[in-house]
């Protein structure tokens, strides 16, 4: 029994201290397909992206401890939260994830949006104080939490063994929500809201998808800009007065 729990610590250890490389956050993701709604601007007006706010649940709430969880006899896994995994230590294949949630996320809606050719320019700004169009497009920041599992399956310090026969280690899941505003500087009404709330998860072992625990966050924000951009266009469309813009011409 001491050399199978010494077989489970080391073997543990070497997952669970991030042997895996340390991923970065890249958007567009390769073979991207986005949005894109024509050779011309839809409409003439200008656009502001500010910065999203950060309201992310803090550090102090993650959870870590409860990955030895799989340690105990009959219980099948265990797992560990990150809510802001660019700052975790603990991750279950990554070494660790380089990532700005306020930053990358803002430039991510601005790539999308400049992509789609919505509008005639889109300009980015840091602070609201500082923005010169009458459309803002900014929002909130309400999660990026990383949940990774390990299997055990109820086996305890023997588990290892499983996963060196090619049986899952475990999975990890990226959940991805925030909200977005089209707002008039004009007038201080909110003109638009959407919101966003999606997760990816994958399945991993010690041969396959191992390292890749961070890989589901810039194809959900993808996703989630597609969706939002066709929603804003339809929306804007319908509803042309409200919004306030003009059409370009043909």
């Amino acid at each position: 029994m001491k050399h199978f729990f010494s077989a489970f610590v080391v073997l543990s250890s070497f997952l669970l201290c991030g042997c895996g490389s340390l991923h970065e956050y890249n958007y567009p993701p390769q073979d991207a397909k986005q949005v894109y709604f024509s050779n011309v601007p839809l409409f003439s007006d200008p656009v502001t992206v500010v910065t999203l706010r950060d309201k992310r649940p803090s550090m102090q709430e993650d959870e870590f401890g409860t990955v030895f969880l799989s340690l105990i006899p009959a219980w099948p896994y265990g797992y560990s939260v990150n809510t802001q995994p660019e700052h975790g230590a603990f991750f279950n294949s990554a070494k660790g994830f380089r990532f700005n949630a306020g930053r990358d996320l803002t430039m991510s809606v601005k790539q999308s949006l400049e992509h789609s050719r919505m509008f005639k320019q889109v300009k980015f700004s840091r602070d609201m104080r500082d923005v010169t169009t009458r459309l803002v497009l900014t929002g909130d920041i309400e999660s990026t939490e990383y949940v990774g599992r390990i299997w055990s399956y109820g086996i305890s310090v023997f588990c290892p063994g499983l996963w060196v026969l090619g049986l899952p280690v475990g999975n990890f899941t990226n959940h991805l929500a925030f909200t977005l505003k089209l707002l008039d500087t004009k007038t201080g009404k909110v003109l638009w809201t959407y919101k966003v709330d999606d997760s990816g998860s994958r399945v991993f072992g010690l041969y396959y998808n191992y390292g890749r625990d961070f890989d589901d966050y810039s194809p959900l924000m993808l996703k989630a800009m597609n969706k939002a951009l066709g929603r804003l266009e339809s929306d804007i469309r319908l509803e042309q007065d409200k919004f306030g813009v003009t059409r370009s011409p043909l």
